[in-house]
């Protein structure tokens, strides 16, 4: 899917292809990280008007849930998560009538949690099962997929609802998001063209995991064994994640829940030595903002530029549900002129920093930014700087080159950051222990995700 070589997708690809399936090749997520990506998914509504990532902790209580609308339509709701940044210490779980998050804050948490949303049994499968489903015996809670678990619970709570009831659940599956671990059946998927062992990949993306930032800070310098490993246990990853998607759909489309509408998308991408960068910390790049979004049961003829708020407002409107305050465009009956996506976190040229680092990274910011894209040119405002990009190069500044386009675009977005763009007043601070706040930090967040005095 989207050009790429390997055949990572293909229960995706399939979905996509279906007579009611539908790709969109030009996605652009509101942020460039799961808290704020997936607060305005829940929302939708943009970064600095429900203010995580900008100050807030969690989301305000004047702004009303895409749950909660459809909660007044009689809709039966539920969440699961294996993420804690999409759980209710953000209140992402306000509007839904069941909540899980997997996620434990520690291993001596992990039977309590699994008990508590999926019983005995499921819990004895998941042990049972944890050569099949994660990276075997090991204590460290980064290295299990909770993708089993997730599909025990999702499975469980749709079998409770009656025939043909409507319902809105949405899953977080955090199983591709770095270190790449992928279970251990699935290591050596796509190893066939390197000399290296399934264990020395894995232990290689892993330590790079743990080396990520001082990597970036001397260049992304790594060889080619390296990049070979990093790739492949990232594709595994997908590629497990994809056979349970494909088995999961076949589940809903086979069950008595009548005609049933399914997203699928990411809340941003990854770096892959992009302008020397890893991961997803640092700059509003297309790399992380164009995720792959494929719709099944959604009847929409829209072309070009599309957000996650557009699809929130969409399928709302087709549930008869209250559309006021959601910031996105209904898809079946207007298009989008342009997507725009927002920064606040200014941090990351510290930490670069603090590692002595010699390397320029280009576009790597203090202040805070916002991007406009209308599918052809992209627009940076940078504090008081603007740089424009012909797509799909953003690299080079066209502005004197594309005047026009220049002033078109740092129009629309002076107006938009002065309606649009304003926040909802009211601030809220999230709910993160101790533990919560180590675990995250085990999996590459915090540095850049929460305020000073919430970073482990």
């Amino acid at each position: 899917m989207g050009g790429y070589e390997r055949d990572t997708t293909p229960a995706l690809q399939r979905l996509a292809a279906d007579e009611q399936g539908r790709y969109f090749d030009q996605c652009l997520s509101h942020g460039r990280y799961t808290r704020v990506s997936s607060s305005s998914m829940l929302t939708g509504t943009y970064p600095s008007r429900h203010q995580i990532g900008y100050g807030n902790q969690a989301i305000p209580s004047s702004i009303t849930t895409v749950a909660e609308r459809f909660q007044d339509q009689s809709y039966r709701t539920g969440l699961i998560s294996d993420n804690l940044f999409v759980s209710g210490a953000l209140g992402l779980d306000r509007g839904f009538d069941k909540s899980a998050c997997l996620m434990p804050s520690s291993l001596s948490d992990l039977p309590g949690t699994v008990l508590q949303h999926v019983g005995v049994k499921s819990l004895i499968e998941y042990l049972v099962g944890l050569r099949k489903h994660s990276a075997g015996f090991t204590t460290d809670l980064t290295k299990h997929s909770r993708t089993h678990l997730i599909d025990s619970v999702a499975t469980e709570w749709l079998s409770s609802f009656e025939s043909e009831e409507p319902f809105f659940l949405y899953i977080h599956n955090d199983q591709t998001h770095r270190p790449y671990t992928p279970p251990l059946p699935y290591r050596d998927e796509f190893l066939d063209n390197t000399d290296l062992s399934a264990e020395d990949a894995s232990e290689t993306a892993f330590r790079i995991h743990d080396e990520l930032v001082d990597i970036v800070a001397n260049g992304c310098d790594l060889t080619e064994d390296e990049w070979d490993a990093l790739y492949a246990m990232y594709d595994a990853t997908l590629r497990y994640v994809d056979e349970w998607l494909g088995e999961f759909v076949e589940y809903i489309q086979n069950g008595p829940f009548g005609e049933t509408i399914v997203v699928v998308t990411s809340d941003h991408g990854e770096f892959f030595g992009e302008h020397g960068l890893l991961a997803h910390k640092w700059i509003l790049d297309d790399v992380l903002l164009n995720v792959p979004l494929v719709t099944h049961g959604l009847d929409v003829e829209t072309e070009g530029v599309v957000q996650h708020s557009d699809i929130m407002a969409t399928l709302l409107g087709v549930a008869g549900a209250d559309t006021d305050g959601i910031q996105g465009v209904d898809l079946r009956h207007e298009n989008r002129e342009y997507a725009i996506a927002q920064d606040h976190q200014t941090n990351a040229p510290e930490t670069l920093v603090s590692y002595d680092a010699d390397v320029s990274i280009p576009r790597l910011s203090t202040t805070e930014r916002s991007v406009i894209h209308d599918g052809e040119y992209k627009l940076r405002l940078d504090g008081n700087s603007q740089e424009l990009y012909r797509l799909p190069d953003e690299t080079t500044d066209v502005s004197a080159e594309y005047p026009e386009a220049h002033e078109r675009l740092a129009d629309e977005l002076t107006e938009w950051l002065e309606s649009e763009g304003q926040s909802i007043d009211g601030t809220a601070r999230g709910e993160f222990s101790d533990d919560m706040r180590s675990h995250l930090a085990d999996l590459g967040y915090m540095e850049n995700e929460l305020p000073e005095d919430e970073r482990a």
